[in-house]
C-alpha cells in the first residue's frame, strides 16, 4: 500500500510538471501601465480586458500606481481594452509573443456631457475615499482648502473664518475641545508625495487671558492640532483625494485619514483668477510650459481676508509662490522621471483694538508665518518586463520662520506679586504696577526633513496577481527658534505658571518607518476578488532611555478587500456591484511639545508684608519647578473598520459605507496632584513702628503648612469613538435637461470621553475657613464626556449647457438634526489624595467626614438630558459662464434661501435662528 501511495505521488508530480510546461509554452503575460495622457498621472482601478485569439476573456484592474498584469494568456494575437470613467476607452491588438510593457495613455472624453463633475465623487478603490477634481474645485470657487471639505459626505458649507486657524475633522459630529485635537493632528496632508509636518510647531502664547476681550492667540494657534488649512492654496491643485477609510500602510503617523494633494504639472495657458466676496479678496496667476520632455509650472496667489468686512483692524493675509519642474528620459534600460518643487507660503495675521472704543491703550496681535520648502522626486521604471515595476526616492526639506508679537494693556485692582526666578526654592518677589503694557514675542523656526525609498513589484503565483509595495521612510522635526520671550516682571497674565523658554534647547525628533503591502487579486469566472494586506512598523529615535517609546516599534496591520460581483442586466442596462470592507490600526506619535513640555513654576507666597514705607515692604515666595514630562507617554492608536457597498447602473452610481473608529489613547492635558510644603509667615508678628530697615525673615514667626496643588501633564487619556453611515448617490446626466442629480449625506455619532481615572478638585467647598481642595482631592474612576450626533443630507442639481458655455448648480443642505448629551458620571470618588501625598480609598465613613464628604459631586438630573437642534435647510447657488476659451466668470450665493424655524430648548426657552447670505464672484482669464 505504501508503494502504491509513493507511485501515485510521483505520477501526480510528473503530470503537474508536464501540464505547467505545456502552459508555459503556450501562454504569456500582458503587462502595462495606465496613465492620464495630459499629465502622466497613474490611473488606479481602471478596467483592463484581454481577449485572446480564441475569444477567451481575461479581466483585471490596475493597482494604485496604474499597473496591471494578466498571465497565462494564450500566445498569439490578442485584443487589449482599457476603460476608465471620464476617459475615451483604449483598444489595441497586439502580438503576445513580441509584446513589451504597454503604456496606455487615456485621453479625457471631453465630448461626453457627463464628464463634467462639479462635486466630489466616491473613489473606486478598496478603501473609502473622496476624489475632488479640478472642475469641482473651480465650480466651488474656494478661498482656502477648508472650503473643499463641504464636498465630503456629511460636509456642509460654513461662513469663512480665515482669521482663526482652520483644522480638519473627518467623520465627526462636532469638534470637542483641545483634548480631542488628535482627530485633526492625526490627519496627514500629502502634497505631491511629500507629507506636511506640524510636529515642531510651538507657535502659541503660553499665558492665560485676563482681558475682557479674550485671548487673542486662542483661536489662531494650532499647536498639537495638525495643519492649518488656511495656508494651502487651491488654485494650483489638479486633484484632491481624501482617504477616510483604512489607509494603505505607505501612510504612517496618522489616526484619522490622509489628504492627498496633486498639483498641476502640465502645459497650461497663462491663467489669472480674481475673486471677491464680503470677507476676502484673492488673486492668482499661473502658467505651465513644456519643452520636449521638460515641463515647468509657475504659480502665485495672494489672499486678503477679514473676520468682519466692517472691521479693518482684524485681518489675515496669505501669499504663496510655487515652481514645479519635471523632466524624463531613458537610459540603460530605465525610464527616468525627475521632479522638483520649490515653494513659499507666507501668512500674516493681525488684530488690534481701537483705544478710543475700548478706553484703554491699544492691544495688538501680529503673527507671521513664512515657510520655504524644496522637494525632489526620482522615479525609475524598468523598460524590460520583470518583477520590479519601479523604484522611487522622495526627499524634502522645509524651513519655517514664524513670529508672534502681542501687546496687552494690563490693569490691576490690587497689589499683585510675582516671582521672576528660574530656580527652585525661596526667593524675594516683586510687586507689579497697577497698570502696564506687556509685550511677548514667540519666535519659532521649525525645520522638517523627509526621505522615502519605495519599490513596487508585480508577480504572479498561479491565478493570483500580486502588487507589492514596500518602502522605508524617515522624517526629522526640529525647532531652532528662540521661543517665548518676555519680561517676567511684566507678564501678559499675572499668575502664569510659565517662564520664557528657548525652543532651540529641545532635541530633534526622528521617526523611522518601514512597510510592506501586498495587493492580491484573482478573477474567478465573472467574480473579481481583491485583497490588500499590509504591515507597517514605526518608531521614534533620539529619545532618552527614560521614555517608553524609545526605539520601540509599533506595528500597524491593515487589511482591505473588494469583491466585484458578476455584472447583470437590469432593464436593458448592465448593473455592477461591489462589496468592500477593511480593518486596520493607525498610529500617531506625539509632537515635540508633548514629548518635551514647558516646565511649570508654582509660586507660593510665604510672606506678603505691607508697610506704608515702600522700602520696608517685603514679598517672599517659594517656587517649585515642576517637570511635567510624561516618560510613559505612548502614541495615539486608532482601530477602525468599515463595510461599503458600491454599485453602478446606466451611468448612475451609489455608495453606502458603515464605519466605526475607536481611539482610546488620544493626547490630553490631565491633572496631576502633589503636595506642596511652605512656611506661612505671620505678618502681624512685627510691630510696624519698630522697623528701621527692611525686615528679615527671621523677624517673623511662621507655621509650616502643606497643601495640595494640581498641574497639567500630557497623557493618553482621551477617548474618541466615531461611528456612522455615509452615502452618495449620483445620477447620470439626463441629456434632455442637461442635468445630473447628486444626493450625499451622513449620520455621525461621536463620543468624546476621558479614558482614564482622573483627579478633580472641589474649588467651591470651604470648611472652617480652609478650602477642602487644599487638604483633599478626589480621584474619580469614570469616563466623563459628551456624545454628539448629526444627520444631514445634501441635494445637488448641476446643469451643464456646453453650447452656452454655462454651468450652474443648486444645492440644498438639510440638517435633519444635531444633538449633544453629556455622559452620566458617578460623582462619588473611588479614592482621594491627602497632604501626605498618599492615596486612600473613599469609604462609607468618608461620606460623613466634614471635609471628605465635599468630594462627592451631586448632579442635577437635567445635566444628562439630550439637547437637540431640529431641522434646518439652506439653499446655495453657483453659476459659471465661459466667454470663449479665454475668460470665465463665476458667482455664488450661499444661504440664498433658508428655512430655520424657532424651537423650544429643554428649559422651555424659545431659540430663534437666523442665517446670513454669503455671496461673491470671480473672473478667470486663460491666455
Amino acid at each position: 500500500m505504501t508503494r502504491i501511495y509513493k507511485w501515485w505521488i510521483r505520477l501526480t508530480m510528473i503530470s503537474i510538471i508536464l501540464f505547467l510546461s505545456a502552459n508555459c509554452a503556450l501562454a504569456g503575460t500582458v503587462k502595462g501601465k495606465v496613465v492620464d495622457h495630459s499629465n502622466n498621472e497613474a490611473l488606479p482601478y481602471a478596467t483592463v480586458t484581454v481577449i485572446d485569439f480564441k475569444g477567451k476573456k481575461y479581466n483585471t484592474v490596475t493597482d494604485t500606481d496604474g499597473w496591471f498584469a494578466i498571465d497565462n494568456v494564450l500566445d498569439g494575437r490578442c485584443r487589449v481594452r482599457v476603460e476608465f470613467v471620464g476617459y475615451v476607452p483604449f483598444e489595441r491588438f497586439i502580438l503576445l509573443s513580441v509584446v513589451v510593457p504597454l503604456e496606455v495613455r487615456l485621453v479625457p472624453d471631453e465630448k461626453q456631457i457627463g464628464e463634467v463633475v462639479v462635486t466630489a465623487r466616491e473613489g473606486r478603490g478598496i478603501t473609502s475615499s473622496s476624489v475632488i477634481n479640478r472642475q469641482a474645485i473651480e465650480h466651488l470657487q474656494p478661498s482656502s482648502f477648508t472650503d473643499l471639505l463641504s464636498l465630503l459626505p456629511g460636509g456642509h458649507k460654513s461662513l469663512p473664518d480665515l482669521t482663526n486657524a482652520n483644522t480638519i475633522t473627518l467623520r465627526q459630529a462636532g469638534t470637542g475641545n483641545s483634548n480631542y485635537d488628535i482627530s485633526s493632528l492625526g490627519t496627514m496632508f500629502v502634497t505631491d508625495g511629500v507629507p506636511m509636518s506640524s510636529d515642531a510647531n510651538m507657535q502659541q502664547v503660553r499665558q492665560a487671558s485676563n482681558t475682557s476681550h479674550g485671548d487673542l492667540d486662542a483661536g489662531r494657534n494650532h499647536v498639537g492640532a495638525g495643519v492649518d488649512m488656511r495656508t494651502i492654496s487651491t488654485d494650483n491643485i489638479e486633484s484632491v483625494e481624501v482617504i477616510r477609510g483604512i489607509a494603505p500602510v505607505e501612510y504612517g503617523d496618522i489616526t484619522s485619514g490622509v489628504v492627498i494633494i496633486k498639483r498641476k504639472l502640465k502645459p497650461t495657458p497663462f491663467e489669472a483668477r480674481f475673486k471677491a466676496d464680503a470677507y476676502s479678496k484673492l488673486l492668482y496667476v499661473g502658467k505651465g510650459v513644456q519643452l520636449g520632455n521638460f515641463i515647468t509650472n509657475l504659480s502665485a496667489d495672494y489672499l486678503d481676508a477679514k473676520a468682519d468686512p466692517r472691521n479693518s483692524l482684524n485681518n489675515y493675509k496669505r501669499l504663496t509662490l510655487s515652481a514645479r519642474l519635471q523632466n524624463s528620459w531613458k537610459t540603460c534600460g530605465w525610464q527616468i522621471r525627475w521632479r522638483q518643487n520649490v515653494d513659499y507660503a507666507g501668512s500674516f495675521d493681525n488684530q488690534k483694538f481701537d483705544a478710543e472704543i475700548l478706553k484703554q491703550k491699544d492691544d495688538r496681535y501680529r503673527s507671521s508665518y513664512n515657510r520655504y520648502s524644496i522637494s525632489e522626486s526620482l522615479l525609475a521604471i524598468p523598460i524590460h518586463d520583470g518583477a520590479l515595476k519601479s523604484i522611487s526616492l522622495d526627499a524634502a526639506l522645509a524651513y519655517e520662520q514664524s513670529r508672534i508679537d502681542q501687546d496687552r494693556f494690563v490693569s490691576l485692582s490690587r497689589d499683585v506679586g510675582v516671582s521672576t526666578t528660574l530656580e527652585e526654592g525661596g526667593h524675594d518677589g516683586i510687586y507689579l504696577p497697577y497698570s502696564y503694557v506687556s509685550h511677548v514675542t514667540v519666535d519659532g523656526r521649525p525645520l522638517n526633513a523627509y526621505a522615502k525609498l519605495k519599490a513596487l513589484f508585480g508577480i504572479r503565483t498561479g491565478s493570483f496577481t500580486h502588487d507589492i509595495n514596500s518602502g522605508v521612510e524617515w522624517k526629522m522635526d526640529k525647532n531652532y527658534g528662540r521661543g517665548q520671550q518676555y519680561n517676567p516682571a511684566r507678564p501678559l497674565s499675572p499668575g502664569t505658571p510659565y517662564r520664557p523658554r528657548d525652543y532651540g534647547s529641545i532635541p530633534a525628533g526622528h521617526e523611522m518607518g518601514i512597510y510592506v503591502q501586498d495587493v492580491v487579486s484573482i478573477v474567478l469566472g465573472e467574480h473579481q476578488l481583491t485583497g490588500s494586506m499590509g504591515l507597517r512598523a514605526s518608531g521614534l529615535l533620539n529619545l532618552d532611555r527614560k521614555y517608553s517609546m524609545q526605539a520601540k516599534p509599533y506595528l500597524d496591520p491593515r487589511f482591505n478587500f473588494q469583491w466585484r460581483l458578476p455584472s447583470m442586466e437590469l432593464f436593458g442596462h448592465e448593473l455592477t456591484l461591489d462589496i468592500n470592507g477593511g480593518w486596520g490600526r493607525q498610529t500617531k506619535f506625539p509632537t515635540l511639545l508633548q514629548i518635551y513640555p514647558d516646565r511649570i513654576y508654582n509660586d507660593i507666597i510665604e510672606l506678603n508684608y505691607f508697610n506704608l514705607n515702600p522700602d520696608y515692604r517685603r514679598l517672599y515666595l517659594k517656587t517649585y519647578v515642576i517637570d511635567p514630562t510624561n516618560f510613559a507617554l505612548e502614541p495615539a492608536r486608532n482601530n477602525k473598520w468599515e463595510v461599503r457597498l458600491g454599485g453602478e447602473w446606466n451611468g448612475n452610481t451609489v455608495s453606502v459605507t458603515w464605519f466605526r473608529e475607536v481611539c482610546s489613547s488620544g493626547f490630553r492635558s490631565s491633572s496631576i496632584v502633589r503636595p506642596f510644603s511652605y512656611r506661612d509667615y505671620d505678618e502681624r508678628s512685627i510691630a510696624p513702628g519698630t522697623l528701621t530697615a527692611r525686615p528679615e525673615l527671621s523677624d517673623f514667626s511662621y507655621t509650616d503648612k502643606t497643601i495640595l496643588g494640581l498641574y497639567s501633564r500630557v497623557t493618553n487619556g482621551s477617548k474618541l469613538v466615531k461611528e456612522g453611515i455615509e452615502w452618495q448617490l449620483s445620477t447620470r446626466r439626463f441629456s434632455g435637461i442637461k442635468t445630473r442629480f447628486t444626493v450625499s449625506g451622513a449620520y455621525f455619532r461621536t463620543q468624546y470621553a476621558n479614558s482614564e481615572p482622573m483627579f478633580r478638585s472641589n474649588t467651591s467647598a470651604v470648611v472652617a475657613g480652609v478650602p477642602v481642595n487644599d487638604l483633599y482631592i478626589g480621584y474619580y474612576d469614570n469616563s466623563s464626556g459628551t456624545v454628539r450626533e448629526q444627520f444631514n443630507t445634501n441635494f445637488m442639481a448641476d446643469t451643464h449647457l456646453p453650447r452656452l458655455g454655462l454651468t450652474f448648480s443648486f444645492s440644498a443642505e438639510c440638517m435633519w438634526f444635531s444633538s449633544s448629551q453629556s455622559m452620566r458620571e458617578n460623582g462619588v470618588p473611588t479614592a482621594y489624595m491627602a497632604t501626605d501625598g498618599k492615596i486612600y480609598p473613599y469609604t462609607e465613613a468618608s461620606k460623613t467626614d466634614p471635609y471628605l464628604k465635599w468630594l462627592e459631586t451631586h448632579y442635577n438630573p437635567a445635566s444628562w438630558e439630550r439637547h437637540t437642534v431640529p431641522f434646518y435647510a439652506l439653499v446655495n447657488l453657483k453659476v459659471t459662464k465661459n466667454f470663449g476659451r479665454w475668460m470665465k466668470i463665476a458667482l455664488f450665493i450661499d444661504r440664498m434661501l433658508d428655512y430655520m424655524p424657532d424651537y423650544k430648548s429643554n428649559s422651555g426657552m424659545t431659540i430663534r435662528r437666523t442665517s446670513k447670505p454669503y455671496f461673491g464672484m470671480e473672473m478667470n482669464i486663460s491666455i
